[in-house]
């Protein structure tokens, strides 16, 4: 084999790939926070005819996942939360009377959780970042009830578990890390691993409005979908990335679709209130007013096919998105790569529509448009 013809990159990323090493000290500094961090060798010979391989090695500082250990959690709270007008609004700082509850794999109970029913705001957006400004109002002293009717509020909701597994199940999501996940019945503001922020709604009603919820009526949950086979293509649309949540319908951490990406779907699903989601992933769903659907499969083929003179890199932007990858045949495979990525090139090809694709690995490339850059 001629050495002339042999290119070999080596690229060190953190363990959530979102950090690049260029140097000793960036090594020390993800060692020193304990995070880990990934090696990834690309080969590429040329001689006539290419051949590109690519290993990835994973060094991590958390143990191996055992049986025992906490892979789910799921955060359940009432939201929105209704209240009377002019009802004090210390009704809705008192931990006590909050239903919320801390479920770990779908069964068990957080029993040492500590809540903290924290400010309220007039907007969604103040109440995720939780800066103090912007507040409705005191809950004590001069401003202390709900006085506008009919006015939907948002509370900033704290909640810490002081478990080492769930500690462990909390560094993992934040690492990105397949099978493991943090959901909640509402918006998710932030996770760190000592504790979690939340947001829930409140919603002020006139006390004398009768309450028309049906007491009979149980809560929508998985189980009140009806679920049908489908075999076709969904699509997202312009914004920047879309939401998905699980079975349960609860909003699922740390994952989104980016805008304009094309994913295979094998099912959706219905239920009686008309809502309508298709699967994306196992247990992701993504409502269909986010989504085109188009039935069978992608049938565009990358042709055109070029060698690229050296190799370069594809980075994809936004840690939490993910990107889908695509066969030769222009069909969305099984796999696809993680936002705040980088990966090595060393082929580009079109479709008859035009689109580009930069080839990632041996059987898989990925669509060039919104958050992909080539280098």
């Amino acid at each position: 084999m001629d050495q002339k013809n042999v290119k070999v990159q080596l690229s060190v990323r953190s363990i959530d790939k979102t950090k690049k090493v260029v140097n000793l000290d960036d090594i020390k500094n993800i060692d020193k926070a304990k995070q880990g961090f990934y090696i990834t060798i690309n080969f590429l010979y040329s001689n006539g005819k290419s051949i590109a391989k690519s290993a990835e090695l994973k060094y991590s500082t958390l143990p191996e996942v055992a049986a025992t250990d906490f892979k789910e959690m799921n955060v359940s709270y009432t939201s929105p939360v209704k209240v009377g007008v002019g009802s004090s609004i210390k009704s809705v700082m008192d931990p006590k009377k909050s239903d919320l509850k801390v479920v770990l794999n779908k069964k068990g109970l957080a029993t040492n959780a500590k809540v903290d029913m924290g400010k309220i705001y007039s907007t969604e957006a103040e109440a995720v970042k939780n800066t103090g400004r912007g507040i409705l109002t005191s809950p004590v002293g001069k401003f202390s009830k709900f006085t506008k009717n009919n006015a939907t509020y948002y509370q900033n909701v704290t909640v810490s578990v002081n478990d080492d597994k769930v500690k462990s199940l909390i560094k993992r999501v934040l690492l990105n890390e397949e099978g493991f996940s943090v959901t909640a019945s509402d918006k998710i503001a932030s996770i760190a691993e000592n504790e979690m922020h939340f947001v829930r709604k409140i919603s002020v009603v006139d006390a004398t409005t009768p309450d028309t919820t049906d007491p009979e009526e149980p809560e929508t949950t998985d189980s009140a979908w009806k679920e049908s086979s489908v075999s076709g293509i969904v699509t997202t649309g312009n914004k920047d990335y879309y939401t998905l949540v699980n079975g349960e319908n609860k909003p699922v951490a740390n994952r989104a679709l980016g805008g304009n990406t094309s994913w295979i779907t094998d099912t959706v699903r219905e239920n009686s209130k008309g809502d309508k989601q298709y699967r994306v992933a196992t247990n992701e769903w993504i409502d269909a007013k986010d989504i085109t659907f188009s039935e069978g499969k992608q049938s565009t083929a990358i042709n055109e096919i070029t060698d690229l003179p050296r190799i370069h890199v594809v980075t994809v932007d936004t840690p939490g998105f993910v990107y889908p990858l695509f066969t030769i045949d222009g069909v969305a495979s099984t796999r696809s790569v993680a936002g705040g990525t980088a990966w090595a090139t060393d082929k580009v090809g079109k479709d008859s529509a035009g689109n580009t694709y930069y080839r990632v690995s041996t059987t898989e490339w990925i669509l060039a448009g919104n958050g992909v850059h080539f280098e």
